[in-house]
């Protein structure tokens, strides 16, 4: 080989050619674009006409990435591999830099075939080397002699490669990062659309991301022995029970629904657990109650912090012993087998605190606990039941299927929902029959039921609330739908509501409303 050392000059060019392009390697991260600049850097570095990057593939063999003169030419992979394939097969044997600035001196190159015809006077070969594996070859060449191949060219060249390797490992593995980040995003895409179609065979509309993993819950409580679900009225908690009944070992087991809310001690003792013949005025029959008739299977209990406590004593006795003693039939016990799925909108711990709920029977019912969040905090669910609860009563009515104006889209994503999915449900059994000439529905339409409404929407039937935390949900009832009704204007909304925008900034903070102002 046809070695010149190299003159000071030429050794000093070389290593500020090695400093730009090593810049321009650290500043990126993306595969293409530093192959791109290791090609313009050899061409660059070396003074050859064109050069390109092979990188090993996973089965062993080397392939091309990119190729191309210094005027941007690209530079065909078939002819490329025929005129490299030598200086390439021992870069890759030896793991060694290959330089030849002169091919007439190099037996096994000038006799090349493809090196005579395209009349190659040079070649560089480098190897790419990552954790003392061969990750791929960098190869130029060029038509003339390059001059100046000294121990320092070949110190810069070694150096230009080391750099080239530990850009294009960084690069993939930064690939490799974005590859599974996306293949993750792509999988949980997937099972969220898969969960999406799961709940909706559930009777349930839900794209909230906090109310699919509550219902993604489901499956791993489901056989479960007790279940509590926790939530405003409203929001959906028999679905829920019904779902855990569906996808649990029971499904094929019959599903009792019973609300124990306003109904007396003894009403509730023997809907319950059943009667005999004579065991209160009006017990004419021997009657099983709800407990015998769900054994098998699942029985629902909502509103179960309004029990009376004797009422929780016998629950007690059934979960805890697995049998039941009807009205007036004392000392004789059935067995049953039956889980238990109970929901309340109460604040079941400070019940206990308050002896209003028996503590034993709070931890025996509440195994696995489910939270179900209001519907105004999980606005996104919004719209799509809206439309699911339109197209049910517009094919009920064997109408068209009315639209949504931007500004009653807008209306329903500000109102506050103090009666979550019941009170947005019976807005659109009203509304479906008042779209206008365009099978539209407009925001005063909405406006309309929601005030014929408002009294029952207030939910002060709730024992738990103080009359500060009342007033606190009008107001921010009101506060929402003046919003709405005003884009989400401030001055608006604060004008209309015969506010200062100070005042009402300080409410919007307050009840953490989100506006356009922020």
């Amino acid at each position: 080989m046809n070695v010149t050392q190299a003159s000071t000059g030429g050794d000093s060019r070389r290593y500020r050619d090695l400093l730009d392009v090593t810049i321009s390697l650290a500043s990126s991260s993306d595969l293409k674009a530093i192959l791109d600049a290791i090609v313009d850097g050899i061409i660059r570095v070396t003074s050859c006409e064109r050069g390109f990057v092979m990188l090993r593939e996973e089965n062993g063999s080397y392939a091309m990435y990119t190729g191309r003169s210094r005027e941007g030419i690209a530079w065909d992979e078939s002819s490329a591999r025929q005129i490299s394939h030598t200086v390439v097969q021992r870069v890759v044997e030896t793991h060694e830099s290959y330089i030849a600035g002169d091919v007439d001196q190099i037996d096994d190159l000038r006799e090349q075939k493809s090196i005579v015809q395209e009349k190659i006077r040079s070649v560089v070969g480098l190897p790419l080397i990552d954790t003392q594996q061969l990750i791929g070859v960098i190869y130029a060449d060029s038509s003339f002699i390059i001059p100046s191949f000294g121990e320092g060219d070949r110190d810069v060249l070694r150096a230009f490669g080391a750099q080239a390797a530990v850009a294009i490992a960084r690069a993939r593995r930064h690939g490799e990062i974005l590859d599974r980040g996306d293949r993750l995003e792509e999988q949980n895409r997937q099972l969220r659309e898969q969960l999406v179609q799961q709940v909706a065979s559930s009777g349930m509309v839900i794209r909230n991301k906090h109310m699919l993993d509550v219902f993604a819950s489901v499956e791993k409580i489901a056989g479960m022995s007790s279940v509590l679900i926790h939530g405003e009225s409203g929001t959906g908690k028999e679905l829920f029970a019904r779902a855990i009944h569906s996808k649990s070992p029971r499904r094929g087991g019959p599903f009792v629904a019973f609300n124990a809310a306003a109904l007396s001690p003894t009403l509730v003792e023997s809907s319950l657990f059943g009667h005999r013949r004579g065991a209160f005025t009006g017990a004419d029959i021997d009657k099983p109650g709800y407990i015998e008739i769900a054994s098998g299977g699942t029985l629902f209990l909502d509103e179960i912090g309004d029990m009376a406590p004797e009422i929780q004593a016998k629950l007690l006795r059934v979960l805890q012993e697995k049998e039941v003693e009807r009205m007036g039939e004392e000392g004789r016990v059935r067995k049953v087998d039956v889980n238990v799925v109970a929901a309340t909108n109460k604040d079941i711990p400070r019940l206990v605190e308050q002896g209003k709920f028996r503590e034993d029977l709070y931890y025996r019912v509440k195994v696995a606990q489910l939270e179900i969040p209001p519907l105004r905090e999980r606005r996104e669910d919004i719209i799509p039941l809206a439309e699911y609860f339109l197209r049910g009563f517009a094919e009920g009515r064997k109408q068209p299927v009315p639209a949504f104006s931007r500004d009653a889209r807008q209306f329903l994503l500000g109102h506050s929902w103090p009666g979550n999915v019941r009170e947005l449900k019976n807005m659109m059994e009203y509304v479906v029959a008042f779209p206008d000439e365009n099978g539209v529905i407009n925001t005063d339409v909405l406006e309309r039921q929601l005030n014929s409404s408002a009294p029952a929407a207030l939910n002060t039937s709730d024992a738990d609330a103080s009359l500060r935390q009342l007033v606190d949900r009008y107001e921010e009832r009101v506060v929402r739908d003046a919003l709405a009704r005003n884009d989400n204007n401030v001055s608006a909304t604060a004008k209309s509501l015969g506010l200062s925008r100070q005042m009402l900034h300080e409410k919007i903070k307050k009840y953490g409303i989100v506006t356009r102002d922020g």
